[in-house]
């Protein structure tokens, strides 16, 4: 039985390692899946993105978000509480080079500009950069959310 979960650790660093570098986006995600990370459908990951191999399970990508190249999660370390999970929610767009430290959750429809570092939680539609990421705008104004969430709940 040790020998099963050696292998199985093995498989996972092989396929993180895999994953970076692949050219074809959807087997990337899906070596990214098998390496522990809990991607959802239709979801961009671009190239040399590493997810923290150690902690793989505690990132969590929903639907239809897009990470774009060499983005680093950061999924452990001592002065971070482990507790909370990466969480990326569906429509989430992240730029290029940034950094997202453990349990930040970055909400529906945000935008993180590139080379930043998320190190708080991220509302959802808003605009943040800067290194610590801070809030720039809004992607939308309040009322505009008000009635478009009112014609979803309708539906």
């Amino acid at each position: 039985m040790k020998s099963i979960g050696i292998l199985l650790k093995l498989w996972r660093k092989v396929s993180h390692l895999l994953a970076r570098h692949c050219l074809f986006t959807p087997l990337r995600i899906a070596l990214y899946r098998q390496a522990g990370a809990r991607v959802g459908r239709r979801v961009f990951i671009g190239l040399e993105c590493y997810l923290d191999e150690y902690k793989s399970a505690q990132i969590i990508i929903e639907d239809h978000a897009h990470v774009a190249y060499r983005v680093t999660f950061i999924a452990h370390g001592p002065p971070w509480p482990s507790g909370r999970p990466i969480h990326i929610e569906s429509t989430a767009f992240v730029g290029a080079c940034v950094v997202i430290l453990p349990g930040v959750r970055i909400g529906r429809g945000a935008m993180v500009g590139a080379g930043s570092v998320v190190v708080h939680d991220v509302e959802p539609w808003t605009v943040v950069a800067g290194c610590p990421a801070r809030p720039i705008q809004s992607r939308f104004d309040k009322a505009y959310l008000v009635r478009r969430s009112e014609r979803m709940l309708a539906i």
